[in-house]
This record gives structure tokens, C-alpha cells and sequence, in this order.
């Protein structure tokens, strides 16, 4: 087996991440023993790895050989030059002339960063890829279904989100394949973009150093079968440095906080995740002379004092609560994906600013992710005593991991309006959300509730087919009784549990508890 050294880290990630990343091995053709050193140049890093590998003792008195440091594959001789020569095959995949035993040079390979080293005899270099190459290795082992690769690809703190490869490998194969046959047509990459300052606060407390790479997989079977969106996804594949190599670290619609995609034949699965429902988090609500009595008492009951909120958030923290994304609420509900210990989902109502300035930076403090629902008209104003975070706020949260879907473009009752109009609440606030965030959001939020609260079987039976027709997948209802139940035969009457402000920490802890049995 191959035994690792490092020297230098970069940025700092979430600890507890960190502690629980599975540790790897890896191995060169069963060998193991001889010491190989090399340094690779990174403009935020500098990294230097020491393996060791065992070399025959009948090794042939030649020169090097190369290994891909992502995957452990050998490397072609001649696609490696010295001053601009490719080197000779020698035997046993050795690399010459020998004559450059002992010299120091600067080795060159298309899809591999240049590297100086002095080489020495019977040596196994490691060659490190490009971002970009190890993005092109991904999205061609998603177009070919190999599983294997794209695991091997990915960041340790991608893998701890799945625990095993075959975890991850039997997700993708839920998602992408059907009856053994690929449901992608094509897998393209666009222009990469790096990012200093990335900082999804699912995998890191300290902005890293990034390169992302739209990939765009063409999905054709699941365009036909939601036609209001695009029949390619776009979302970006995320890589970052891991020891000198860059590994995937977000994998966009092949991990799961990706792009919800709905089966030829969804299987029929039940899980039992508590999601929370918020409005304000902030100070606690003054009674203001233009205020009513009425008023007072739904700002009051909307509004969660932002020390409670720590504190509730500490709570969860403390027993072993894991947030995700409603994403990854459908990642196992339709693809098997794997789901943390104790998993609970934050939502958030109306887009108010104080989910901005109170909810957020608190969500960062504990590594959590929440979702926000946004009434598209309002972002950036200010109605009565309520203001509304601002496009680049919103931008903001989407950047840091958080979840972006839509509340309707005016708050209305969906079930009061003409079919006309209702589906143009529908599809505007879903188009103009995805035009300030990159993407589509995929699911609604009804306001109030409504139909399904007090209206008829009728109406809610019409709301329900608009809601297909404009391309959700999801609905987040308000019920006026609580339930964890979440169901992919029902994915459009998610229910949640409300959290009124007046909620003592006693309280909040038996609810919680009573909802995660």
C-alpha cells in the first residue's frame, strides 16, 4: 500500500467535517516501499508529498515513471516531455533516456500542472492534473456510467457526505440510469472560473480557493417529462485543492444538494424529517403606536427573538441534528441518497431582511444550511414594518450553500385565482428567482397554505396540476396540524412544523423530540 506524508494544508474546513472524513490508502500496481518526493506549485499552495513505493529489486538500472495523482494510473511516457522532448518507453513502463538520473527538470504533460523535480533513478513521479482536466475526467465517467472514477474523483469531504462508494454509486445509478440504460444523451463542459472565496458552508468555515466548471448534461427523458425546464442541466462541478490535487468537492447534479430530476417511475418511499418553519428572526417585537392589537400579536407570533434562535440552533447542534436541503430531502426520496443521523430541514418565509442579517450569520456560526422562500416581487422594499432582503443578499445565501426557492410573486392565495393568473405566480416568480440565483428553484411554497388548509378538493386538485405544469417538484405547505411525514407519492404536500415566537426553549426541545421519533 502507498503510505502518505504531507507537508503545508490549505484553508481551514468545518471541523467536525474534517474529523469524520474517511481515511484513504491507495496502491501502485501492489507495491509499496521506495521514496518518492515531489513538489507541486499551486498559486495559493505550495504542497509537498512524500510517498513511498516498493521497486523490484529485478527493476531494469533505467530511468522514472509517472502516475496520474488524482487516480493512481499510470501516465504515458511519451506524453511527457523534458525541454520540449517526449521521453522514450522503456521496459516495464520506465521512462528514459537514463541520462537524466540526477538532473533537475521541469516536466511538462498536457492536462497536468508542470512540475520541477530532480530525478533520480528508478523513481514514480506524481503528475497532478488540471482543474479543468480532472472536471473532464468526471463528466466523462458520468457520460459512461463508471461510478468507480467519479468516486475517485471526489473530495474526502465529498465522500463523508455518502460514507461508502457504493452508497454513491447506487444514487447515480437511481438517477441517471434507467432499466440499465444511461438517461443522459451528452455531458459538455464550459469555461472555467476560478473563485478565491468560495464558501459553502456545508464543507468549510474559511472561504477557499476554487475552480468551477459548468458542466451541461443533457437530459432529454427528464425534459419531456417537466417541459418548463431547460433539457440540460448547467450546474457547475466545484473543485479544490486536497494535498497538491484537485478533487471534486461539490459535484453539482451528481451529488446530492443537485438538481432534482423525477424518475421514468417514482418509487414510492416515506421518511420522517422534521421541517421547521420560520418567518422573522430578530428583536423582540415592540408594540408601536400604528400598530394594532392585531398586529402586534402576529408580528409577536411570526417573529423569533434572535437569541432564541441560537439558542435553538445550539440545542440541535448539541444532539446530534444535521440540516440539509430540501434537495437532499429528494435525493432520497426518489434516488436512495443516503441521509445524515438526525436529519431536519430550516425553513424560511417571505425573504425578510432579518433573515439576512440575524438567521444567516447564526446558520454560519453552526454549519447549518436553511431554506429561504422568496416572494419575488418584494425583494429590496420596504412595506409597513417589514423589509425584505435585497437580489444581492439573496445572491449571497445561494452562494453560501443555503436553499433558494419560491413563495409566488405577490403572497396570494393560489386557490382564489383564475387559472391564468394563479399559473403566472406561479412561473414568474420561479423564472425571475432563477434569473438572479443561476437556477431554477424547484419548489413552492404556498402562501398561507392555501388551498390546502380550508378551501375545497377542487380547488386544491386545480392548484396541484398548475404547480406540475409550471415545472415544481415540491410543495411546502402550512397544515394546521403538524406532521414530519414526507411522501414521494405526495412530493407537492410536504408538511412542516410551525415555530411561533412565543416558543419556550422547553417547548421548542419537546417538539423536536416528539418530531424526530
Amino acid at each position: 500500500m502507498l503510505s502518505l506524508a504531507i507537508a503545508g494544508c490549505g484553508a481551514s474546513h468545518s471541523a467536525s467535517a474534517i474529523q469524520t472524513a474517511a481515511k484513504t490508502s491507495t496502491s501502485v500496481n501492489g507495491l509499496t516501499a521506495s521514496r518518492i518526493q515531489t513538489e507541486q506549485q499551486h498559486p495559493a499552495t505550495t504542497q509537498t508529498l512524500t510517498k513511498k513505493i516498493a521497486i523490484p529489486t529485478s527493476s531494469p538500472p533505467v530511468s522514472v515513471r509517472f502516475f496520474n495523482a488524482a487516480t493512481m494510473m499510470p501516465v504515458a511516457c511519451s506524453s511527457v516531455t523534458v525541454g520540449g522532448k517526449p521521453l522514450s518507453t522503456l521496459a516495464d513502463g520506465w521512462c528514459g533516456p537514463g541520462t537524466l538520473s540526477g538532473q533537475q527538470a521541469t516536466l511538462a504533460s498536457s492536462g497536468y500542472d508542470s512540475v520541477t523535480v530532480r530525478i533520480r533513478p528508478h523513481e514514480n513521479i506524481l503528475l497532478s492534473p488540471t482543474a479543468l482536466s480532472v472536471a473532464e475526467q468526471f463528466s466523462q465517467a458520468l457520460q459512461r456510467s463508471d461510478w468507480s472514477v467519479m468516486w475517485s474523483l471526489l473530495h474526502p469531504l465529498q465522500q463523508h457526505v455518502w460514507g461508502s462508494e457504493s452508497d454513491y454509486a447506487h444514487f447515480l445509478a437511481a438517477k441517471f440510469t434507467w432499466q440499465g440504460a444511461s438517461l443522459i444523451s451528452s455531458v459538455s463542459l464550459g469555461t472555467a472560473s476560478v473563485d478565491q472565496h468560495w464558501g459553502n458552508v456545508r464543507f468549510t468555515s474559511e472561504p477557499l480557493l476554487v475552480t468551477e466548471v459548468p458542466m451541461m448534461v443533457g437530459l432529454p427523458h427528464a425534459h419531456a417529462l417537466n417541459p418548463l425546464d431547460p433539457s440540460q442541466d448547467a450546474s457547475p462541478v466545484v473543485l479544490t485543492l486536497d494535498s497538491g490535487v484537485w478533487k471534486v468537492i461539490d459535484p453539482g447534479i451528481a451529488g446530492a444538494e443537485g438538481t432534482i430530476l423525477l424518475p421514468p417511475h417514482p418509487p414510492y418511499r416515506q421518511l420522517h424529517v422534521p421541517i421547521l418553519m420560520y418567518h422573522h428572526v430578530g428583536p423582540p417585537v415592540v408594540h408601536q403606536k400604528t400598530m394594532t392589537n392585531f398586529d402586534f400579536r402576529l408580528a409577536t407570533d411570526l417573529t423569533v427573538p434572535v437569541e432564541h434562535f441560537a439558542q435553538q440552533l445550539s440545542w440541535l447542534n448539541a444532539h446530534g441534528f444535521h440540516t440539509i436541503s430540501l434537495q437532499h430531502l429528494f435525493a432520497s426520496l426518489y434516488d436512495s441518497a443516503p441521509l445524515p443521523p438526525h436529519p431536519i430541514v430550516l425553513s424560511f418565509d417571505d425573504g425578510y431582511l432579518d433573515n439576512y442579517t440575524d438567521a444567516f450569520p447564526l446558520l454560519q456560526r453552526y454549519h447549518m444550511v436553511g431554506t429561504f422562500n422568496i416572494i419575488s416581487h418584494l425583494p429590496g422594499l420596504m412595506l409597513g414594518t417589514n423589509t425584505y432582503m435585497t437580489w444581492s443578499q439573496i445572491q449571497a445565501l445561494s452562494a453560501a450553500g443555503m436553499d433558494i426557492e419560491s413563495h409566488t410573486v405577490y403572497h396570494v392565495d393560489l386557490g382564489q385565482l383564475s387559472a391564468t393568473d394563479a399559473l403566472n405566480e406561479l412561473t414568474v416568480s420561479r423564472q425571475t428567482i432563477g434569473e438572479h440565483i443561476g437556477h431554477l428553484p424547484q419548489i413552492i411554497c404556498y402562501p398561507s397554505g392555501e388551498p390546502f388548509r380550508s378551501e375545497s378538493q377542487a380547488a386544491q386538485q386545480r392548484v396541484l396540476s398548475l404547480v406540475e405544469q409550471a415545472g415544481y417538484m415540491g410543495g411546502l405547505l402550512d397544515p394546521k396540524i403538524a406532521g414530519n411525514l414526507e411522501d414521494s407519492s405526495h412530493p407537492q404536500l410536504l408538511p412542516r412544523i410551525r415555530i411561533a415566537g412565543q416558543i419556550t426553549p422547553i417547548d421548542y426541545e419537546r417538539l423536536i423530540e416528539y418530531f424526530s421519533r
